[in-house]
C-alpha cells in the first residue's frame, strides 16, 4: 500500500515546488524565506493524502493529468498550513524532522521584543499562506467541497481544544475523530479522486468509507499511543494522557469504571510519574475500555470494507482500498 502511494510522491512534491516558484517575495524577503520553508516542509511528509487523490483517479484512468496532481499537492499544502497551525496551539518544538515553524521563526527573531510572540504569529502567517497557495491549485470541480470539509476541521479543532478542560463522552469524542481527522485524510482525497475521474456514485461510497477507515486511524493512534513502543512509534508513552487530552480510552474507561477510579486516574495522568503512567493504562486494561476500543476499531474496519465491496471498482483495486484498511488497523507507528 505505501508503495502504490509513495510511486505518485515525485509527480506531487514537482507540483508543490511549482506552486511555491511565484513571486511571494515581491511582498517583502521574507517572501522567499515562506518559499523555501515550505517546500521543504509540505514535502517531507508520507504524502497519503495527495497519493490517494491520484492512486484513486488511477483506478479508472492509466494517465494521470496535470490537474490531478494539482490537486494532490493542493491538499498537501494544505495539510501543511493545518500541521504548522496544530504545532502552535500544541506547543510542539519539532516537525518532520524540522523545527516547527514557530520555533523557527522564533530563533530568527531573537532580537524582537518578544521573540516567542513573533514566532508564532510568523508561523500563523506562513500557515495561512500554505492554505491559499494550495486552494489555488484544487480543480474547480471538487475545490469548493474540499474548502468546505477544512472548515469542518477547524471546527473539530475548536472542540478537540475546548475538551481538553471538560469531560467529552464517546461520541463526542468520535464525533472530533471523523471531522478532524477522518473525512480530510481519507475520504476527501478518495472522493475527488473518483470524482474527477468520473465516477460520482463510486466518490460517494469512498467518502463513506473513509470516514471509517479515517476514524479506525485515529483509533490506532491512541491505542499506540499508550500500548505501542515508543522506539518505534517516536511518539513518548502515553503523552496525550499525560498532556490531560481526551482520547477514546479515556471516554471509555468513564464508562467502564467507578467515578471515583476514574478520578485517580485523572489525577495520576497529569503526575508525569511512569508509576503512575502504569496504574492508570492498567485500569484502562482491566476496565475493559482497552477491548470495547478496539471492538469499535473492528467494527469501522468492517463498515469501510463492507462498503468497498459494494462498488465498481475492479477486484484489485478493492483489495488495494482493502490493503489502506489493513494499514489503519495493525500499523505500528
Amino acid at each position: 500500500m505505501k508503495q502504490a502511494l509513495k510511486k505518485h510522491q515525485e509527480a506531487i512534491n514537482t507540483a508543490i515546488n511549482n506552486a511555491l516558484n511565484n513571486d511571494l517575495e515581491q511582498a517583502g524577503t521574507l517572501g522567499k524565506e515562506v518559499n523555501e520553508r515550505l517546500k521543504s516542509f509540505a514535502t517531507k511528509g508520507k504524502g497519503v493524502r495527495g497519493g490517494l487523490v491520484c492512486a484513486t483517479y488511477q483506478f479508472y484512468h492509466e494517465t494521470i493529468p496535470q490537474n490531478i496532481t494539482d490537486t494532490a499537492a493542493g491538499i498537501e499544502l494544505i495539510h501543511a498550513g493545518l500541521l504548522i497551525h496544530d504545532d502552535i496551539m500544541d506547543e510542539d518544538h519539532t516537525r518532520r524532522g524540522m523545527a516547527a515553524s514557530h520555533e523557527h521563526y522564533a530563533q530568527l527573531h531573537t532580537q524582537h521584543p518578544n521573540p516567542r510572540k513573533a514566532g508564532e504569529s510568523l508561523a500563523i502567517c506562513e500557515g495561512d499562506i500554505a492554505y491559499f497557495l494550495g486552494y489555488t491549485l484544487l480543480d474547480h470541480e471538487v475545490a469548493r467541497k474540499i474548502i468546505h470539509d477544512i472548515a469542518l476541521v477547524g471546527v473539530a479543532q475548536m472542540h478537540d481544544i475546548a475538551n481538553e478542560h471538560q469531560e467529552p463522552t464517546v461520541a463526542d469524542v468520535m464525533r472530533c475523530y471523523e471531522y478532524k481527522t477522518a473525512r480530510y485524510t481519507f475520504s476527501m482525497p478518495m472522493w475527488a479522486g473518483a470524482t474527477l475521474a468520473g465516477e460520482k456514485e463510486t466518490a460517494d461510497k469512498l467518502y463513506q468509507a473513509g470516514i471509517h477507515a479515517g476514524i479506525l486511524y485515529q483509533l490506532r493512534d491512541d491505542e499506540l499511543g499508550l500500548y505501542g513502543n515508543p522506539d518505534i512509534t517516536g511518539k513518548p508513552r502515553a503523552s496525550d494522557l499525560r498532556q490531560g487530552k481526551h482520547t477514546i480510552h479515556t471516554a471509555l474507561l468513564k464508562e467502564h469504571t467507578s467515578t471515583e477510579d476514574y478520578e485517580i486516574a485523572r489525577k495520576k495522568s497529569l503526575t508525569q510519574s511512569p508509576e503512575d503512567i502504569d496504574w492508570v493504562v492498567n485500569l484502562i486494561t482491566t476496565s475493559g475500555a482497552k477491548k470495547r476500543a478496539q471492538e469499535l476499531m473492528d467494527k469501522h474496519a468492517q463498515h469501510a470494507q463492507d462498503i468497498i465491496n459494494t462498488t465498481n471498482l475492479a477486484q484489485e483495486h478493492k483489495q488495494f482500498l482493502k490493503e489502506v484498511i489493513a494499514y489503519c488497523r495493525e500499523r505500528q507507528k
